[in-house]
């Protein structure tokens, strides 16, 4: 399925995990495997009263990135390509993730495209889900006078960056099942598993997705590019492609998503219009500029 970056990033609602970007030479990729939360514990403190003023997500945040930073996430052994017909025995594949993978990104000076509190384009989340809270208590989504607190609520959601790459790290180091790890001649340990299991791990289904997608756009300029960079492997990797080991390159233009959800994890009490503040998740789009 064909879909443009500016559609892509103007829709809370989930679709496909694999698209190819129609305007321009790239990819759309949605990693669901990364689909993680984690709970904001800063609580608020106000100084009056104010008066009235992925499953799908609560808005779309991008950060631009290298695609040089995802070169070595998703693997996949087959052990008879063709470079010469650009075939694969879609029956012998194994997919995976290298489990060595680090996320080190800062999620929450990603902004807002669509779905943001206040403003379009201008907010980052950690300025976004500030005004979530204010929003949710008071029925207004303007900070001034609103918290006494406001900067420590703002670091706080900044600080969580390091809780979820901690999180997608470790979930991507414990990854699991009936598959097996092997290692790449630079030392990476990656998990493989078969398509039949691939539906009881979301990694390798992840792959499976992205490989499945490439391949089935073989014949656009995005998929000629995947296939050369497979061919251009048994050169620059010999080693592990002789073992029958490919990992996935990205480029400029394409697009990989994570879903991140925050948790509001303090007890309140007094507040106006609510007490409880719900779960605010958010569509973190990697985009690769270069």
């Amino acid at each position: 399925m064909s879909i443009s970056t500016n559609e892509y990033l103007t829709t809370l609602n989930q679709g496909n995990a694999f698209y190819n970007n129609s305007a321009l030479s790239g990819i759309i990729f949605e990693f669901v495997a990364c689909d993680v939360s984690n709970t904001f514990n800063v609580t608020p403190t106000i100084s009056k009263a104010t008066n009235y003023g992925l499953t799908d997500v609560s808005a779309v945040a991008v950060i631009d990135i290298s695609s040089s930073l995802l070169n070595n996430l998703f693997y996949f052994y087959s052990a008879d390509f063709s470079s010469n017909t650009n075939m694969f025995d879609v029956g012998n594949l194994l997919y995976g993730i290298n489990k060595d993978f680090s996320f080190n990104l800062p999620f929450s000076y990603a902004y807002i495209r669509q779905g943001t509190i206040s403003g379009t384009g201008t907010q980052q989340i950690s300025d976004d889900y500030v005004r979530y809270i204010a929003q949710t208590l008071f029925n207004t989504n303007n900070l001034a006078d609103v918290f006494t607190n406001q900067i420590d609520l703002v670091v706080g959601v900044v600080n969580m960056d390091s809780s979820f790459n901690k999180t997608l790290n470790t979930n991507i180091t414990n990854v699991t099942g009936t598959g097996q790890t092997r290692t790449s001649a630079s030392g990476k340990h990656l998990y493989l598993d078969n398509s039949s299991n691939s539906t009881n791990n979301l990694y390798v289904d992840s792959c499976q997705s992205l490989l499945d997608g490439l391949i089935n756009i073989g014949s656009t300029d995005r998929g000629k590019l995947f296939l050369s960079d497979i061919s251009n492997q048994a050169i620059t990797n010999a080693v592990d492609v002789s073992n029958g080991i490919y990992f996935i390159p990205f480029h400029q233009y394409d697009l990989l998503s994570l879903k991140l959800t925050y948790n509001f994890g303090s007890t309140l009490s007094g507040f106006p219009y609510n007490n409880a503040v719900g779960n605010r998740s958010y569509k973190i789009v990697l985009n690769c500029i270069s």
